[in-house]
């Protein structure tokens, strides 16, 4: 069933599962696959344009920016992932919508 974007902003507020959200991205369950993405985005091109739907919370963006990529843009149906994101990104927080 399709939820409604409150739902997701609730979900993002508390954190999410174990307060998964709120953690650094090497603790995140998805790192593996955020760290191979990062070693095709390597390996690929020179300076990628990324463009992350589905950001949430920018997690996958912090570790991108740690990592020296910063044409980046985040989007997500989340207003509460957003601000989080921008939050955690504060020096790339115009990079997410």
């Amino acid at each position: 069933m399709e939820k409604k974007q409150e739902f997701y902003d609730e979900v993002y507020k508390q954190g999410g599962s174990r307060r998964s959200y709120h953690r650094h991205y090497s603790e995140s369950i998805y790192y593996p696959i955020w760290k191979k993405a990062l070693e095709l985005l390597k390996s690929n091109t020179l300076s990628p344009n990324i463009l992350d739907l589905g950001c949430g919370v920018g997690q996958f963006a912090n570790y991108l920016f740690d990592e020296g990529f910063y044409l980046y843009r985040g989007i997500d149906f989340s207003k509460e992932a957003i601000l989080l994101a921008q939050k955690v990104n504060y020096k790339y927080r115009n990079c997410f919508k």
